[in-house]
C-alpha cells in the first residue's frame, strides 16, 4: 500500500496539539508494515501552503519516518485543505498529469489511501479535490479532531 499522511498544521490547530497530532501520525503509518517491499508511507503538512515533509519513496524505516516527522515545524496560517488535497493528488497521486512523479512516488497496482487529518473548517473547497482523489483511485479517509472538525472529506 502507498499510504500518505496529511495533517492540519494552520491556526485551526495550537502548536502543543500539533506537536500530539504529530504523534498520531507516528502511530498510524507504525501499525504497517513499512519496507522497500512493504508499505510505502508519505506525510504532508499544510496551513496556508502545503509541505511535502517526505514522499512514499523518501524511507522505508520507521526510525527515519519518526525523525522527519518530529523535525517538522508548525506552519500555522489558513487552513486550506483544498488546496492541500489538491497538491498532494498531483505530487504523489497523479499518474495522468505527472507521470514522472507517480511512477517514482506511486506504484501501479498498489492501494493508494490518504489519511486526512484536520482540526477545522478549511478556508477553501475540499469536496471538489476529494472526490478528484476518489476519481483517481485514492481512498480517503479523514479524521476529524476537535470541536470545530470539518466533516466535509
Amino acid at each position: 500500500m502507498d499510504l500518505v499522511i496529511l495533517i492540519e498544521g494552520s491556526d485551526n490547530t495550537k502548536p502543543q496539539d500539533f506537536e500530539q497530532i504529530k504523534e498520531v501520525v507516528k502511530t498510524i503509518y507504525r501499525g504497517f508494515p513499512v519496507s522497500r517491499d512493504g508499505t510505502h508511507v508519505g506525510v504532508a503538512i499544510y496551513g496556508d501552503d502545503t509541505n511535502i515533509v517526505f514522499d512514499p519513496k523518501t524511507y522505508y524505516t520507521v526510525g527515519e519516518m519518526d525523525n522527519a516527522v518530529d523535525s517538522a515545524p508548525y506552519p500555522g496560517g489558513l487552513s486550506n485543505a483544498g488546496s492541500a488535497l489538491s497538491d498532494v493528488k498531483t505530487k504523489i497521486f497523479d499518474k495522468s498529469r505527472r507521470p514522472e512523479l507517480f511512477l517514482t512516488q506511486g506504484r501501479a497496482g498498489i492501494p493508494h489511501v490518504l489519511v486526512v487529518i484536520s482540526g477545522g473548517k478549511s478556508d477553501d473547497d475540499v469536496i471538489g479535490p476529494a472526490r478528484s482523489l476518489r476519481d483517481a483511485g485514492v481512498l480517503v479517509v479523514g479524521l476529524a479532531l476537535g470541536k470545530a472538525a470539518d466533516f466535509s472529506l
